[in-house]
């Protein structure tokens, strides 16, 4: 097995890692990107426990475990998100391009972690 290919799902891990940290300390990054605005300091608290704190928790647990079956479920919530946004666009009448630098994250990062479950000794 190639050396990428078995960094792959630790790669996916730090993204999480550094999405989350970025969501805790900076979480305007992810309103900018989503659109999402809160209308009270406790929207704003919730943003940054969603994607501070689960993003941080995913990565971490998938990290120290190294267990193919966090990988799995991670890779899994990771491409769940690519893949609602994608079936339902056009529901909520949201054009691809608004859409595409939260697509460059979960996509990648979900095939990485994804990539875990197989590549890893236990698998």
């Amino acid at each position: 097995m190639s050396t990428l290919v078995g960094a792959l799902p630790a790669l996916g891990s730090i993204a999480s890692i550094i999405l989350g940290i970025v969501g805790l300390v900076r979480p305007t990054f992810f309103m900018n990107v989503t659109g999402l605005q809160p209308s009270s300091p406790l929207g704003k608290l919730e943003m940054r426990a969603i994607f501070g704190g689960c993003l941080t928790t995913l990565g971490t647990v998938t990290l120290i475990t190294a267990a193919p079956a966090a990988y799995l479920l991670a890779g899994l919530l990771w491409l769940s998100s690519a893949t609602v946004k994608l079936l339902l666009m056009r529901l909520d009448k949201v054009p691809l391009r608004a859409m595409l630098t939260g697509l460059a994250g979960d996509l990648p990062i979900g095939l990485a972690m994804l990539s875990g479950c197989w590549s890893l000794p236990g698998a």
